[in-house]
C-alpha cells in the first residue's frame, strides 16, 4: 500500500512539473519574451515593474516590456 502512495505522489509531482514547463513555454511563445535568456534574469515578469532590487557584481538592473531584473553588464 505504501508503495502505491509513493507512486501516486510521484506521478502528481511529475504532472505538476510538466504543467509548469508547458505553461512557461506557452507564455514564452505568446508574448515574445525570452524569460530563459542567459544574459537576463527576470525578477518580475510583468511590464509594470515597480519594485526595488539590487543586482550582483557584473550585473545591472533593467526594465523592459517583459518585466524587470538583472542582466550582464556590457
Amino acid at each position: 500500500m505504501k508503495g502505491n502512495l509513493w507512486m501516486i505522489a510521484l506521478f502528481i509531482v511529475a504532472l505538476a512539473l510538466f504543467a509548469l514547463i508547458a505553461f512557461q513555454l506557452v507564455r514564452h511563445s505568446k508574448d515574445g519574451c525570452d524569460y530563459n535568456s542567459v544574459n537576463k534574469s527576470y525578477i518580475k515578469t510583468a511590464p509594470n515593474c515597480v519594485i526595488n532590487f539590487m543586482c550582483t557584481k557584473n550585473h545591472v538592473a533593467f526594465r523592459d516590456a517583459c518585466g524587470c531584473g538583472c542582466q550582464v553588464s556590457s
